[in-house]
């Protein structure tokens, strides 16, 4: 009966796919924002320093969606991309937020789009510039981290094929269900102990010539017995 169950060894590893690795790694610009937009209406007034995080979720989505662990090549070009404008566009997203959420602690007069927080905007960014950038400098050096962390890992494997890289089937243990076979004995062997040695008188018997054909169940050809009188 087959065992219908299937090891890890027998899998298959699905091949790299850089564009669903693409469309994946495009997530983290509007995850990133998110992010750093809810930070900053919980109260955090630098929630632009979580901007960061948006190198982190580029590489992340890139690496799971293409099925290659170590992302490198011209895929690493592109989460890199990406990474940068997820960091940009979650420093901007924090620092708005944080200063929306101020603004609407005073009163919030005229809304997002009025011209009493657009000009809210322009005097942090005029007057206290260190309000932008400053959670700006720290979002940058922990995206910059996180950079040279990538870049030590794809430089490591530079010259491994790219299929190789990360898809390497998880080994298991595999049980043999062949039974063992006996060993053979020599031919020597097996003549000596197939081959009984016969008794001399067996032999000669075995041995004699054949007195020719048999008719009638006696030799044909050989002296008949003589037959006594009474027989």
């Amino acid at each position: 009966m087959t065992d219908s169950s299937t090891t890890p060894d027998a899998q298959i590893h699905k091949p790299y796919n850089f564009v669903l690795g693409a469309l994946a790694s495009v997530l983290a610009i509007p995850l990133t924002a998110i992010v750093t937009i809810i930070i900053g209406q919980v109260g955090f007034e630098y929630s632009a320093t979580f901007g960061g995080l948006g190198m982190v979720f580029a590489f992340t989505f890139f690496g799971s969606a293409s099925r290659r662990r170590i992302v490198r090549g011209f895929g690493f070009a592109f989460a890199l991309l990406v990474g940068l404008v997820a960091t940009s566009l979650g420093v901007i997203a924090g620092f708005v937020s944080s200063v929306y959420y101020s603004f609407n602690a005073v009163g919030g007069k005229g809304g997002l789009l009025g011209d009493v927080f657009i000009g809210r905007i322009v005097y942090r960014l005029t007057e206290r510039p260190e309000d932008f950038f400053i959670p700006a400098a720290i979002a940058a050096f922990l995206a910059i981290m996180l950079l040279v962390k990538y870049m030590k890992t794809a430089i490591a494997v530079h010259g491994t094929p790219a299929d190789a890289v990360g898809n390497e089937p998880a080994a298991a243990p595999t049980t043999s269900t062949t039974p063992a076979i006996p060993a053979t004995p020599a031919p020597s062997e097996t003549v000596a102990t197939a081959t009984p040695e016969l008794p001399d008188a067996a032999a000669t018997t075995i041995n004699a010539p054949s007195s020719g054909i048999l008719l009638n169940g006696k030799p044909l050809g050989g002296p008949e017995p003589k037959k006594r009188f009474w027989q």
